[in-house]
């Protein structure tokens, strides 16, 4: 089924990001947030920062969360959840295929165009939504180095349902930007996917790299001096809100048996161990 024919989610998005850095004026913030909270069912206890701090509804959804309530696990052995979101499908990759959402597939090669993603064949992925009501910063699942990053131009869909079951390799279609974190167990892919009504996607550890907007080519950096994170670590955010899909090496981990599709998880809990290190 093709649900999209036009290029209108990307204008709109522009727009919207648009909307969305507009200045709020300092006496209206305090108000504006909270009605914005309490449509959103946001919980502003967990907020990092007083109300009247964030200049605009961007920097409010770009927030940052209080320390103490999200405590990161401390197990070396386990990998973490990169944000607070919904978890909607994870597994291993089959014949080269990640599974998008009700049987629908997506290739790796096209998901991650670059020679790089021969390291991921076989291996493991979770898919992460963030809702409106989310923090949209991304954190590092686990203490290790970003040797590499790419940035994928795209459309602008929307990743949620009932887009994901009904349109045929959806995250391909979409913008992405992509951080290899390397750790002595395992290399990740973190993939950030943009979305409809997301303004950029950026990361701490290059600035002059940002989804959008940018000029709409294919772009892959290596550093020669990778920026090391621990867990748990600020690694990037979505300017409004989207999906995140994690990837890991063949056979280097375990996804924890609770788990389950539909699940609201927050950043800093574990969802896997990494196979050796039990």
């Amino acid at each position: 089924m093709t649900v999209f024919n036009t290029p209108l989610p990307g204008y709109l998005s522009c727009l919207t990001g648009k909307i969305a850095a507009i200045p709020i004026p300092f006496p209206l913030r305090v108000p504006f947030f909270k009605k914005a909270a309490s449509v959103l069912g946001i919980h502003l206890s967990e907020v990092e920062k007083p109300l009247d701090h964030y200049p605009s509804l961007n920097a409010f959804f770009a927030r940052g969360l209080n320390e103490a309530c999200r405590p990161v696990d401390p197990n070396p052995a386990h990998i973490t959840s990169p944000v607070d979101g919904q978890i909607l499908e994870f597994g291993t990759i089959h014949e080269g295929q990640l599974l998008q959402a009700k049987g629908r597939e997506y290739p790796l090669k096209k998901f991650i165009p670059f020679p790089i993603s021969d390291r991921f064949e076989g291996g493991s992925f979770m898919t992460f939504y963030l809702s409106p009501k989310d923090c949209h910063r991304i954190f590092a699942p686990i203490a290790g180095k970003v040797t590499d990053a790419y940035l994928v131009p795209g459309a602008l869909y929307p990743v949620r349902e009932p887009y994901i079951s009904e349109q045929d390799a959806l995250y391909v279609q979409n913008e992405r930007l992509i951080s290899i974190i390397s750790h002595p167990a395992t290399t990740l892919a973190c993939v950030k996917v943009g979305a409809i009504n997301v303004g950029a996607i950026s990361v701490q550890y290059d600035p002059t790299l940002k989804s959008y907007p940018t000029p709409r080519k294919l772009v892959g950096r290596h550093y020669d001096i990778p920026a090391s994170f621990n867990k748990g670590d600020w690694l990037g955010t979505f300017h409004l809100g989207s999906t995140v899909i994690l990837i890991a090496e063949k056979d280097t981990v375990s996804w924890l048996p609770d788990l389950a599709r539909k699940q609201h998880i927050r950043y800093g809990q574990p969802i896997a161990i990494l196979k050796g290190q039990e």
